[in-house]
């Protein structure tokens, strides 16, 4: 079994029966030390989550939910929502679960759900994914998207994985353009497989970050565990982006019967525009729709509506990270098109550092 344990105010690990142990002998996990494997809502003392001797081992490696501080200590309770430590006097109780002051609202939207009280924090193992909650437990604590850092995170993730980054997207996009080539079928092809297969390059990257075990293979995971609501994802989104730029084709359709016309010109560049400004806002607004399926696993609608009303909080920054993500690619094309290899990958990491930031409350802490 994977343990997680808190120290220094961050989480650690994570480490099997026998670590665990050999923790506890030296006096550097205790039985008052925060602890969490998978199957638990919440962290627990040890003296609690652990009062028998080592289970069986060989449990798979996942990540544990972030421990803003260390072990509660007297007259300390742990939030069962955030996960984090307060004293009882900036607490609620309700029945054994204890809530900190800035969860409230949420909790008791919860409780007036249906939810039931005392649940795993939202958005962490072993709890339901709940759109609206998590929607709202994101606008209570808000978030900033630091683009510097997403681009500086992902340059050094994928140089310590660099040739595995690499591999993932050459497979990717390789499998897209080979499909995208067979006679008369490609474009039908690829429609099918683009949705599944970019589902698996962000599942990919996702568990880099997370310090999960990330293989090749995850470039396929779309089409085992999402196919559909990935695949729904990919046309959905094109068939909206398709009727947005409706009019302006009519437009421009109808003006180069009169290229003759002065006013010809204008009209061609105000359609362009006006197809350009939707297109942008919605591309943008649904940038995290396939991880969510992927990542949450939740249908395609209910993901999209999440990126759109998530996004919306800082649609500019976040317009301005993909305008810089787009640069860094362009970037690598320019470099004899041998550039982006590097920096597609990086590129894709970035965008799931801002994901991780915004979906799970901040940047995984340092082990």
């Amino acid at each position: 079994m994977n343990w997680y344990y808190a120290a220094g105010g961050q989480q650690q690990g994570p480490v099997d029966d026998a670590q665990l142990d050999a923790l506890i002998q030296s006096g550097k996990v205790t039985p008052d030390t925060l602890v969490w494997h998978e199957g638990m809502a919440n962290w627990q003392p040890l003296r609690q989550a652990r009062p028998s001797a080592p289970g069986s081992t060989g449990a798979p490696l996942i990540t544990a939910p972030p421990v803003a501080g260390g072990a509660a200590g007297s007259g300390e309770i742990v939030c069962a929502e955030c996960g984090k430590i307060f004293t009882r006097d900036n607490a609620i109780q309700y029945g054994t679960a204890w809530v900190c002051a800035a969860c409230k609202p949420v909790f008791l939207q919860k409780l007036r759900e249906g939810a039931a009280p005392g649940a795993a924090p939202i958005g962490q193992p072993g709890a339901p994914f709940d759109p609206d909650a998590f929607l709202a437990a994101i606008r209570e604590r808000d978030y900033h998207i630091d683009i510097g850092s997403c681009l500086s995170r992902a340059w050094e993730l994928v140089k310590a994985n660099f040739w595995i980054s690499i591999g993932v997207v050459v497979v990717v996009y390789a499998c897209l353009m080979v499909g995208s080539f067979i006679p008369c079928v490609g474009g039908l092809i690829q429609l099918v497989i683009q949705g599944p297969l970019m589902g698996g390059m962000y599942l990919f990257f996702i568990k880099l970050i997370r310090r999960q075990d990330a293989t090749v293979g995850d470039a396929f995971a779309g089409f085992s565990t999402a196919f559909l609501q990935l695949f729904l994802v990919g046309l959905v989104t094109g068939l909206l982006i398709i009727i947005c730029m409706l009019p302006a084709g009519i437009v421009i359709g109808v003006t180069a019967g009169a290229m003759r016309s002065n006013t010809a010109p204008f009209f061609i560049a105000l359609a362009v525009l006006v197809a350009v400004i939707p297109v942008t806002y919605l591309s943008i607004c649904w940038i995290f729709s396939m991880p969510l399926v992927i990542d949450k696993k939740i249908d395609f609608w209910p993901a999209m509506e999440l990126s759109r009303k998530v996004v919306n909080m800082h649609w500019w920054r976040m317009f301005l990270l993909a305008l810089v993500c787009g640069l860094v690619a362009l970037l690598g094309v320019l470099a004899l098109c041998i550039g982006v290899l590097v920096a597609a990958p990086v590129v894709m990491a970035a965008l799931m550092y801002a994901y991780e930031d915004i979906f799970s409350g901040g940047s995984p802490p340092t082990v």
